[in-house]
């Protein structure tokens, strides 16, 4: 009898003994720190060149030409959204020259100086990774930019102070390594404020406003630091 009863706790006891439960862990939202990079652009004109319009007028006869941006771009502070597909914050600095050319060929022929602008951008940013060191960041930015405006006329027309205006930029660029290369449009006209120097000194309407079109696209390459 004590031998039975011995063994029937024992039984019992075992039976009742808790095994250990498997928990579920919620998966953890990654979030990167943020990469840097330095690029240089070609800029392109985006519009109408090269076609005739003798009636245009010269806001629409002069427009951006090809030029160079160099630029200092951020990305960062990137949660995952889903499995390789990454959004966050989108940054960017720099300086834009831009060379000034006909739009339309129309009766106007002046020569004109390069536009030469400051810029900084913010925004979002979507960063899918491929695997291996590689990334595709698509984004959309929007920020003030601040220029010197062109010279039109060889002096006839110059320049009164800065322009200021708020500009938008779309594109896309691939991350390979410490490489970057991308591809990136820049929508937009800016008021310049201009003198006329061939006009009397008495006549109030010497000073006059431009709405010229800087819209440009880019083409850059750079690397990460």
């Amino acid at each position: 009898m004590i031998l039975l009863s011995g063994v029937c706790f024992g039984q019992v006891t075992g039976g009742g003994s808790k095994s250990p439960q498997t928990q579920t862990k919620q998966p953890v939202k990654k979030e990167t720190k943020g990469v840097q990079a330095f690029t240089l652009s070609l800029a392109g004109p985006m519009g109408k060149f090269n076609k005739y319009d003798a009636g245009a007028s010269l806001e629409d006869a002069y427009g951006a030409a090809a030029g160079i941006a160099l630029n200092w771009v951020f990305i960062g502070h990137q949660k995952e959204l889903s499995n390789g597909l990454n959004i966050g914050l989108f940054m960017s600095s720099g300086l834009v020259v831009l060379p000034m050319d006909k739009a339309y060929q129309t009766d106007f022929d002046l020569e004109t100086t390069p536009v030469i602008a400051a810029e900084f951008k913010i925004g979002s940013a979507l960063t899918y990774e491929l695997g291996n060191d590689i990334y595709i960041d698509t984004y959309f930015s929007l920020g003030p930019v601040v220029g010197v405006g062109a010279d039109f006329g060889a002096g006839d027309f110059f320049p009164i102070g800065p322009f200021v205006s708020l500009k938008t930029a779309l594109g896309a660029q691939i991350r390979l390594n410490k490489l970057v290369a991308g591809l990136s449009i820049h929508p937009g006209k800016v008021k310049m404020k201009y003198e006329d120097a061939t006009a009397d000194s008495f006549n109030s309407t010497n000073e006059f406003e431009y709405k010229v079109s800087i819209s440009n696209f880019r083409l850059s390459v750079g690397f990460l630091i």
